[in-house]
């Protein structure tokens, strides 16, 4: 799934110099396990980004979704593998809770999660926040992003006949498939 990643690794004897550190202020910022830092959280809009119709399909001018459940609105389920939400599991540390958010009227109610580690993962042995410092790579180019920009010099040269709109909807929907399946 990964074309490019910048790898990381902890406890090997660079006091987590080599660790992912994208991660140190993104940090669910409340009580519990978690003590820092809490900057860099998902926004409404993110959030209303997730809205899809019967089909699955995005809806195109969602409006707001005060804190949804996973009951309250029909959203793609790949939300959870992006964003903390209240009464919805946070990997393996817990269900969100509202003190998990250092300010919840300065910066809403979600907390970010599609790079952060699981309890389980080991932490890391040096860095000034040791539980945030993790061996997670980042993904710099993944393929599905290879397949958008197919998708779109499918769409751009098909007004010159060497490209084709049927081509790139099929990318698109390949893409959407895997998405689905993941999730």
């Amino acid at each position: 799934e990964i074309i490019f990643a910048v790898q990381a690794s902890i406890n090997d004897g660079g006091n987590a110099n080599n660790g992912n550190w994208l991660n140190q202020l993104a940090y669910p910022g409340g009580g519990g396990s978690f003590s820092c830092c809490g900057f860099q959280q998902p926004s409404q809009d993110l959030v209303n980004a997730y809205q899809v119709d019967g089909d699955g399909l995005p809806v195109l001018n969602p409006g707001d979704l005060p804190n949804p459940t996973t009951t309250a609105n029909v959203l793609d389920p790949r939300i959870d593998l992006t964003i903390g939400r209240d009464e919805v599991p946070y990997w393996d540390w817990g269900v969100h809770a509202p003190n998990w958010i250092r300010d919840r009227a300065f910066s809403g109610p979600y907390s970010p999660k599609k790079y952060m580690q699981y309890k389980a993962d080991p932490a890391s042995t040096g860095g000034w926040n040791n539980n945030a410092t993790n061996a997670i790579n980042f993904p710099v180019i993944r393929l599905s992003v290879v397949m958008l920009l197919l998708a779109e010099a499918e769409i751009m040269l098909s007004g010159t006949g060497g490209g084709s709109i049927d081509r790139a909807r099929e990318l698109v929907n390949a893409i959407r498939r895997r998405a689905g399946n993941c999730a």
